[in-house]
């Protein structure tokens, strides 16, 4: 071992105890205990998957380690989920273990293979620091937004954090899946909650609870973003520089840099709203300070409109916190690109070899269709399918242009290269069906209605929102087009154009164009959804604007690094310097909103906890004072049983409503009503389902009535097992409590503040 080797990795070992150290100040014991525990289980659940990982990214620079992450996760996660849904094996902490076991033996029986083991064993002894760099980056920052989480914990209302938060409190609680529905008592849940069920799988893995698994889930997936898409791009510009024969030393770091910029982009960065009105302040914000939502609320908000959109990002689904579908499937969508590249990386000689003679005649054949990459991709969108199902159709779309192009450059006979790709996309559809298929027999289709959109975006806003990325694209686009003419050698336009770029340029080019896509179709189709006229776009802009963002970020870093370092050309210079510059000013979103939403984090003062519910001792909570309620729950999750019912008052979405059976994960027969609303409404119909009429009249009459005989009714009907009488009980009813009592016992009783009567539970007992 050389000098050099061991002051390396000195400094390694240095860094490694100064974040351990730094982690301990910084979280405090508690947290910082679970915070070990945390990525300990994911550590070891990235070990045994790397031997799968590095089969699948192959000819990754990295063997794609970082994506060992979302796979290994996924892999186990999705055995224990089905063995549980076909009632083989219970979903506990035991359990979970033999299945990473199981991923362990497939892992173990793919090194078997002798080439591959020898390969990747030399690989391992050439590269390791590679891995350790990238365990010591993925350290770094996972502690580094705990931090910044630890200074605004709370799963409260407002949001999504009480939905989200109750999905992995009643999903820890069940054995057998599907779980049943924290707000519609006896019914499994008809939502995407395959997200909430991966992090509550961690979750348990861990042994950290749900208290603290609820924002360690969040932190990871951010972590994660900033990674993968560092490591997407770093490969498709490893790819270039190959294939151009580029080695200078300032090249070697061009990888790196556009590496850097994607995960800025897709994890820091906001859009150009934040620039015109929060940093330069040159554009009206109706009359007030510019506030960090307003970048996700500003067509149909300024000016007011009647139709209401959403344009949310990753750096903003950060900040708000809310563990949900859209964000869970963030590193599995990232997944499914490099994968995606992956599938044309694996057709990089055979492409090679067509361009250098144009006689090569490939063959079409089947068999060669059905390769573990098209077959991973099938699995990752049945994974779609259940953690957010918008990703499926976008990404079904992706694959299909990814698969389309590759195949039009090898078969000279169109017919083969259009059946070729029917055929793959077919594949990943069947594979995608017969994974989700456990999930979708339980599963009522929530909205199915495609529609023609009466609402239309200003141009000017879609320019500010959209301009910088579809510019840059474009650009891009325009460059590669003008490489293609000069190109004489190819007959037909297509052939021609696909011919002449290299295979990552024509990557991230279909990932560019996708994302354009994006922002078109909700300009002219929207999904029907329960909400009325004024918010007929919203979701359906929400959902695809959210990806077409994620494929933005990743177009900024490869294609910034592209014509600022590494074209001849002058113009493409400028262009490059002047959107980079663009660029940089819209990552001050990040600072700005956390500044806003987590106060000055500077101030170690301010640092609370990583428990999501301590916010429930601040007694702080609405109108609403919480420290009773949090007394009723520590009793109730330490006093009930797995499947027990209770009653508690009905509630509009967004509100404290709801909260015994969130933090408890003890169902209720209604909770949050418009929720309930949205995910029991069928066939896109709008009007209110029945089940959810009845049930809300039905706690109503319960907690107003005199009839004794009508609430043992409610009672068997629903199972109750506890009543809940507390702050929320009484500002919403005229309760009768005498009559309330004779359900059943006085269990439990508080009176912390004495601003209030006692809050107490019931067991009924009949």
């Amino acid at each position: 071992m050389t000098k050099k080797d061991v002051i390396k990795k000195s400094i390694i070992i240095l860094l490694f105890a100064l974040v351990i150290i730094g982690g301990f100040i910084l979280l405090g014991k508690d947290s910082f205990i679970q915070f070990s525990k945390w990525y300990g289980a994911v550590l070891l659940i990235t070990a045994a998957a790397f031997p799968i990982t590095a089969c699948l990214f192959s000819k990754f620079q990295d063997r794609g380690y970082i994506f060992a992450k979302p796979i290994g996760i996924v892999f186990s996660g999705f055995l224990i989920w089905l063995l549980s849904s076909v009632h083989i094996l219970k979903f506990n902490t035991i359990n979970c273990y033999i299945c990473i076991g199981i991923m362990v033996s497939i892992s173990g029986t793919i090194f078997l293979n002798k080439k591959f083991r020898t390969e990747v064993v030399s690989w391992l002894k050439n590269n390791y620091l590679k891995i350790v760099y990238i365990e010591l980056a993925f350290l770094i920052i996972f502690l580094s937004l705990s931090y910044i989480k630890g200074f605004h914990p709370a799963a409260s209302s407002g949001q999504e954090k009480f939905m989200d938060y109750g999905f992995m409190k009643i999903i820890d609680k069940t054995d057998y899946m599907p779980p049943e529905d924290m707000w519609l008592a006896n019914s499994p849940i008809n939502y995407y909650y395959f997200g909430q069920y991966i992090s509550t799988f961690v979750t348990k893995a861990s042994g950290v609870g749900v208290e603290f698994g609820y924002n360690f889930s969040l932190i990871t997936i951010f972590t994660l973003l900033t990674l993968l898409s560092f490591s997407i791009v770093y490969n498709l510009l490893k790819v270039y520089l190959k294939d151009n024969k580029t080695n200078s030393k300032i090249n070697k770091l061009v990888p790196i840099i556009g590496g850097v910029i994607a995960a800025l982009a897709n994890t820091f960065a906001g859009n150009i709203h934040y620039v015109l009105f929060g940093l330069l302040k040159i554009l009206p914000t109706n009359g007030r300070e510019y506030y960090y939502a307003d970048s996700t609320r500003y067509i149909g908000y300024n000016p007011d409109t009647t139709d209401k959109t959403i344009t949310e990002f990753p750096s903003y689904s950060f900040i708000v916190g809310d563990l949900h579908a859209h964000v869970v499937n963030i590193i599995f969508v990232l997944t499914l690109i490099a994968l995606l590249f992956m599938y044309v990386l694996s057709k990089k000689d055979l492409i090679d070899k067509i361009k250098k003679d144009k006689s090569i005649q490939i063959k079409f054949a089947i068999k060669e269709l059905f390769t573990p990459i098209i077959f991973g991709l099938g699995i990752l969108l049945g994974i779609f399918k259940m953690t957010n199902f918008w990703d499926y159709p976008i990404y079904i779309v992706v694959a299909f242009a990814t698969f389309l192009c590759t195949n039009w450059i090898i078969y000279k006979k169109k017919i083969q290269s259009i059946l070729a790709t029917i055929i793959q996309t077919i594949i990943i559809l069947i594979v995608s069906t017969i994974i989700s298929m456990p999930f979708s027999l339980n599963f009522i289709k929530i909205a199915s209605e495609v529609k023609l959109t009466t609402k239309h975006s200003p141009i000017y806003q879609l320019l500010i929102l959209w301009g910088l990325p579809t510019i840059m694209t474009l650009y891009f686009i325009v460059i590669s087009i003008i490489y293609a003419i000069k190109n004489k050698k190819e007959k037909g336009i297509i052939q021609r154009y696909l011919i002449s770029q290299n295979i990552s340029d024509l990557f991230i080019l279909i990932l560019g164009i996708c994302a354009i896509g994006l922002i078109i179709v909700p300009e002219v189709l929207y999904v029907k959804d329960i909400y009325g006229d004024e918010y007929q776009r919203t979701n359906t802009m929400f959902k695809l604007t959210y990806q077409a963002y994620i494929m933005f970020g990743l177009c900024f870093g490869y294609i910034l690094a592209r014509i600022t370092l590494l074209s001849q050309k002058k113009v493409n210079l400028i262009v490059g310097i002047v959107l980079t510059t663009i660029f940089v000013l819209t990552i001050g979103y990040f600072p700005n909103a956390v500044n806003t939403y987590f106060g000055n984090i500077f101030n170690k003062s301010n640092f609370k906890t990583l428990n999501a519910t301590s916010f429930l001792t601040d007694n702080s909570v609405e109108i609403v004072e919480t420290a009773e309620d949090k007394c009723m729950i520590d009793w109730l999750n330490d006093n009930s049983k797995n499947g027990e019912h209770i009653v508690e008052a009905t509630s509009n979405s967004y509100t404290y409503g709801g909260r015994i059976s969130v933090f408890t994960g003890l169902a209720t027969p209604i909770g949050w009503f418009s929720h309930e609303w949205l995910w029991r409404s069928v066939e896109s119909s709008s009007e209110l389902p029945e089940i959810v009429r009845v049930r809300n009249q039905a706690v109503d009459d319960f907690y107003k009535s005199d009839n004794i005989e009508q609430a043992k009714e409610f009672i068997k009907n629903y199972n109750i097992n506890y009543i809940i009488v507390g702050i929320p009980e009484r500002q919403k009813y005229n309760l009768n409590e005498e009559q309330l009592k004779t359900l059943g016992e006085v269990v439990f009783e508080t009176n912390i503040s004495n601003n209030y009567p006692p809050s107490y539970i019931i067991r009924c007992n009949f």
